[in-house]
């Protein structure tokens, strides 16, 4: 009964890394950054596991408690492993989304040394006309930067006029669509809404789409990547061997 027992969960072993290997062929591991940082954890933990059981029996070298710890050590080696390849995935990714981030509605952030001290010091200014023109006068004004406005006072005018786009809407945001445009000032709302999405594209770099395509890629990266790292320590510390018996079991399977 006890070797019927051993087979089972050496099948189980077996199908577990078969599925692995299924999932991974399927999603395209290969194209996985860091895959071969998390192969190589696998394989030394694999190799040093090995270790801890005679070759001639396949018995375990140490006591039960010496055993069962060292596995642990080599477990939580594997993990920090894996964690680390992981977080160098999700810090390219979180790279990437900054500086797509960066160029959607506040392209302060490509202005040189010398037009930041210029913004910092107009920066006042612009923010008090914006916060206090009437709406249809902002509107005047943001066309306005757009024909004849420094880089500095498009930007700034930008920044402003869209917060009070912002503030605006808030009293009404929940509302329906209907009751949205039947508020006094929806309309006006909306035509200085598309006077700044006009000044936007003026003033978006030429890569900002490249930029926001290469931040979901690598995000897309860094997600297979934390899935394959899951499917290889479920292989390492038997959880997913462990699933694959109590679905048989609950099947009724043999």
């Amino acid at each position: 009964m006890g070797q019927e027992f051993t087979e089972l969960a050496d099948r189980d072993v077996a199908m577990a890394r078969e599925i692995r290997a299924q999932t991974d062929s399927k999603q395209g591991a290969a194209e996985i950054p860091y895959r071969d940082t998390v192969d190589s954890a696998l394989s030394v933990y694999e190799a040093n596991k090995a270790r801890l059981y005679r070759q001639q029996d396949g018995k375990p070298i140490y006591a039960p408690d010496e055993h069962k710890a060292r596995e642990s050590t080599l477990l939580a080696d594997l993990n920090s492993r894996l964690e680390s390849a992981v977080q160098a995935v999700e810090s390219r990714a979180a790279d990437a989304e900054l500086a797509a981030r960066r160029v959607q509605r506040d392209p302060l952030f490509g202005l040189d040394v010398g037009d930041t001290q210029k913004a910092s010091g107009l920066a006042p200014f612009v923010r008090e006309e914006a916060e206090a023109q009437p709406l249809d006068r902002l509107t005047e004004t943001v066309r306005t930067a757009l024909l004849t406005g420094t880089k500095v006072e498009k930007i700034l005018t930008l920044r402003y006029a869209a917060r009070r786009v912002e503030a605006e809407r808030a009293p009404y945001a929940q509302d329906g669509p209907k009751a949205r445009q039947q508020h006094p000032q929806a309309g006006h709302v909306r035509t200085l809404a598309l006077a700044l999405d006009e000044l936007e594209a003026h003033l978006t770099p030429p890569d900002a789409k490249e930029r926001v395509q290469t931040a979901k890629e690598r995000r897309a990266e860094a997600n297979r990547l934390r899935a394959y790292a899951g499917r290889a320590r479920g292989e390492a510390d038997g959880s997913a061997a462990r699933g694959i018996a109590e679905m048989r079991q609950r099947l009724g399977m043999i």
